[in-house]
């Protein structure tokens, strides 16, 4: 199946489910809204006013344990100085839990090519009738790695109390003019003003990408379309629904992805390729260089195999190898930072270093085994009408033997070889070949759970007997994760009711993940 007809089928399903009901909401709430078209809520930084302080609920979310007042963005193109865009943003406090957890802020950006700069941050209390503002110190504000190609910034506010109001204001920005950051007019708490203003020169074309339900109250151009303004005013809070795949998928938002760029007397440019070329130079990239060489692996791939002759079972034996030797360092990826001897060296990788081993071990003995680039569960689905590398996080494996196709990940030492972790259950993959390239559903073995209970009633009206627990797939995985994080004797502890007092217990294949974990409870209902 192509992946356009693919997501757009998983996506209907799920806007046939929610649709009337965020409807409904959002036409609530854009006509009961505390802000109306004009009445622009936004101020200078640190120009907090006693009505501000004095709010005591969202007006049209008597539930809210906090509130944005208002979340600012300007974003500028310039070809002489590059792109950068500015955010200032001020929340009100009512509830302790939100204090707790809105103090707390985690700025994402490009480690290559961008930069955090032009920081403040401020808390405002009300004592004595007077506004008191305490500023951010220094050593609240931490700069550390992510991943391989984002850097994080992670402040915490001083003094969040309910009443507080809290803002902060930064800028990021590149020497770059191929992008410019996503706006996200919708949170976990309502908001009531969202404006994000783009002031971008006619030379450049950029394909903006909405999702979401919400639609702007404001959407103005000026200057040919070179300045924007798009504002979204009294946004519901966002709740997650059942079975939701990931929230990244329904929370409002605008993404710019340049498309062109043309110049007086220069031929036009065009930045959006098609899928072929985006397969191509992944093909030629670092991950393809090291599973195309690294013929040290043909010895290993041989010993490991010594005595099979069924292709499945020598995937087996490959794959059972690099779990045992490899721990996942839990950093997704795509293309590896270390050479496979390395990382065996080591013993520890990312997904790509480990599933980029595994496929170069079959292929050395002319397996058929390509990678999958996906991009996992937490950052929503592909967009398939934007081809670019960037859209990917993560890779697994893509096996072929005669008719049977196999899709393999090789990170998780609690999964069978037959299961995907939950990260990877995100639509389809893009399989990378040495001419061509394909889509795959990314799909695995059902999960199961099978609990089975043998109780007798005593004389003295008391109950004892016997539960027993059967787990497989990412079921399996979760209580081995659980099992392995803590003592035998704490897992039992949270993981039983209270009310049950047990006598013994006893847990079967923990360390084989080919067979379903197995557990057995003697208790008493007490």
């Amino acid at each position: 199946m192509q992946v356009a007809g693919y997501l757009t089928c998983f996506a209907e399903i799920f806007t046939d489910l929610l649709f009337m009901k965020n409807l409904l909401a959002t036409v609530l709430f854009a006509t009961i809204g505390l802000y109306a078209e004009g009445q622009s809520p936004l101020k200078p930084f640190g120009e907090v006013s006693l009505d501000e302080m004095k709010i005591k609920s969202c007006p049209y979310d008597s539930t809210a344990q906090a509130v944005i007042l208002f979340d600012y963005g300007s974003a500028v193109l310039d070809v002489s100085r590059g792109s950068s865009m500015k955010r200032h943003v001020r929340i009100k406090i009512f509830k302790k839990e939100a204090a707790d957890e809105w103090a707390k802020e985690l700025v994402l950006f490009d480690k290559t090519d961008q930069f955090f700069t032009k920081f403040k941050g401020s808390t405002y209390n009300l004592v004595d009738g007077k506004i008191v503002k305490t500023e951010i110190s220094d050593d609240a504000v931490f700069k550390t790695k992510f991943d391989r190609y984002t850097s994080q910034v992670q402040f915490t506010l001083p003094q969040v109390n309910e009443g507080s109001i809290i803002e902060y204001t930064y800028t990021i920005s590149s020497h770059e003019l191929f992008g410019l950051p996503d706006w996200q007019f919708q949170y976990e708490i309502p908001v009531l003003w969202s404006e994000y203003n783009t002031h971008i020169p006619t030379y450049f074309s950029f394909r903006k990408d909405w999702s979401g339900f919400l639609r702007p109250t404001i959407n103005e151009s000026k200057h040919n379309g070179d300045i924007q303004r798009i504002v979204v005013t009294n946004a519901p809070a966002f709740k997650e629904e059942p079975y939701m795949s990931s929230k990244e998928n329904y929370i409002s938002r605008l993404s710019l992805h340049l498309e062109k760029l043309w110049a007086p007397g220069q031929m036009e440019r065009s930045f959006i390729k098609q899928w072929g070329y985006v397969a191509a130079l992944v093909y030629e990239s670092d991950l393809w260089l090291q599973i195309k060489a690294s013929f040290f692996l043909k010895k290993i791939a041989e010993e490991q195999t010594a005595g099979i002759d069924d292709p499945e079972k020598k995937v087996q034996a490959l794959y059972d190898y690099v779990k045992k030797n490899v721990a996942w360092d839990e950093t997704t990826d795509v293309y590896p930072d270390h050479q496979f001897k390395e990382v065996l060296e080591k013993k520890k990788g990312t997904s790509s270093e480990i599933n980029g081993l595994l496929i170069s071990l079959l292929m050395k003995l002319d397996i058929d085994a390509n990678p999958v680039l996906l991009r996992t569960r937490e950052r929503g689905f592909i967009k398939p009408f934007i081809p670019m590398a960037s859209q990917f996080n993560d890779v697994i494996c893509h096996i072929q033997i005669g008719e049977k196709t196999m899709l393999i990940d090789a990170t998780n030492k609690g999964l069978p070889i037959t299961a995907l972790p939950e990260r990877c259950l995100n639509g389809a993959g893009l399989v990378v070949r040495k001419e061509t390239y394909d889509w795959v559903e990314l799909k695995t073995i059902k999960s199961r759970q099978a609990i089975n209970g043998d109780f007798n009633l005593q004389e003295d009206g008391s109950i004892s007997g016997k539960i027993t627990i059967l787990r497989d797939g990412n079921y399996g995985n979760m209580m081995r994760q659980a099992y392995t994080k803590a003592s035998e004797e704490d897992y039992i502890k949270n993981s039983v009711d209270a009310s049950w007092e047990i006598s013994k217990s006893s847990f079967e294949n923990i360390d084989d993940s080919r067979n379903p974990v197995k557990e057995t409870h003697e208790l008493n209902v007490i």
